[in-house]
């Protein structure tokens, strides 16, 4: 680092936030203290060196990665602190607290992954935070993921949404057959408003455990994709064979909306939850749990997806089949009955209608 980029830290760069062709510029002095920021050391925040008196720290739109050094505490004159729409993640550090001289309004942690579980320092940093609440913008892993209803082959997983739901992404749900992974990827629900997801095609009589990551794509607000920590792990173990057996049938179309005969001749309209009657039908057991089925889309008027869970349960928020305006599309799925032998089919689009049809091959009991 040559005499000018040192001379560079006493300088208010407001422009660093917004500067396409320098985004990660330097504004620290000396190598001794520098930490790491991403790419690029950005801070230097020794008692002795001349940065403690910087005022102003503006880094916001840029590209920057990792965690918040826990030095930035040591900044205590400043008065602005502009971070957000960058790709911090992690907890923040509790040095932060030091930042009594900025302004209300004059921190910006908004659009990172960001967290705390100090309450003290939550309700510090939301006092100055552009905006007040400095964790309804933030891409953390949720919190309470639990099992719901298990069966030889699906389980239901069950968690509390984060406050952020805005800007597109999602939560990707992993599942391992060892504690702690490696983890693959199962499926990733279709928002972030989601708290519930059932997750197919598990291996019967063997432990399984589950992991969630919260993701936000690109938008206006933030160049960057941001991917959250996992969330705890949850485990069952799924029935074995002894438990629930899988009996095959002939496939079979239970369900066909285009037929009069096949609960038909109409078609799905969207926000619409439609039941139908799966045990005792095309050689389904009254007492089937589950049933394994191919199911179908066609004639979409928009493009949406398709939604099936039992229907004696509340409406799951993850697809089973996603498509486009217009297309014909198909998918297997094992999906739980309700206790009375039930399923419930879920269209949701921007507008208008779409057909489906379901065909039965097997069933557990």
């Amino acid at each position: 680092m040559d005499d000018a980029d040192r001379g560079a830290v006493l300088e208010v760069a407001h422009a660093v936030g917004n500067a396409a062709d320098r985004p990660h510029r330097r504004i620290s002095r000396g190598h001794r203290h520098a930490v790491q920021v991403g790419r690029e050391p950005v801070v230097v925040a020794h008692p002795q060196d001349d940065l403690v008196q910087l005022g102003t720290l503006t880094l916001h739109g840029n590209h920057l990665s990792g965690s918040l050094p826990s030095e930035l505490g040591n900044l205590t004159n400043l008065r602005c602190l502009w971070l957000h729409g960058n790709g911090l993640t992690g907890e923040i550090p509790a040095t932060l607290a030091n930042l009594v001289s900025i302004n209300s309004g004059d921190l910006d942690l908004r659009w990172n992954g960001l967290y705390t579980d100090n309450a003290t320092l939550r309700t510090f940093l939301d006092s100055i935070q552009a905006g007040g609440d400095f964790e309804a913008t933030q891409t953390v892993a949720p919190k309470g993921l639990s099992i719901g209803l298990a069966t030889a082959t699906t389980v239901r997983l069950d968690w509390t949404p984060i406050s952020y739901v805005e800007d597109g992404g999602g939560y990707r749900v992993y599942v391992a057959t060892t504690q702690g992974g490696p983890y693959t990827l199962a499926l990733t629900t279709s928002d972030k408003s989601a708290d519930t997801v059932l997750v197919t095609g598990l291996i019967p009589g063997q432990a399984h455990y589950f992991v969630l990551d919260t993701v936000t794509p690109t938008h206006a607000h933030n160049a960057n994709e941001i991917v959250s920590a996992h969330s705890e792990e949850a485990s069952v173990t799924t029935a074995g064979t002894g438990s629930l057996g899988f009996y095959t049938v002939s496939p079979c179309r239970v369900v066909d909306t285009r037929d009069p005969v096949l609960s038909g001749p109409n078609p799905l309209a969207t926000d619409t939850d439609t039941p139908f009657q799966i045990a005792g039908q095309c050689g389904v057991a009254s007492g089937a749990r589950s049933v394994s089925v191919n199911v179908t889309v066609t004639q979409p008027t928009a493009a949406g997806h398709l939604r099936l869970y039992p229907s004696d349960q509340p409406r799951p928020t993850a697809s089973v089949l996603n498509y486009r305006a217009g297309q014909t599309r198909a998918n297997n799925a094992i999906v739980p009955l309700s206790a009375l032998g039930g399923l419930a089919v879920y269209v949701k689009q921007a507008s208008g209608t779409a057909h489906v049809i379901i065909d039965v091959n097997g069933y557990f009991e």
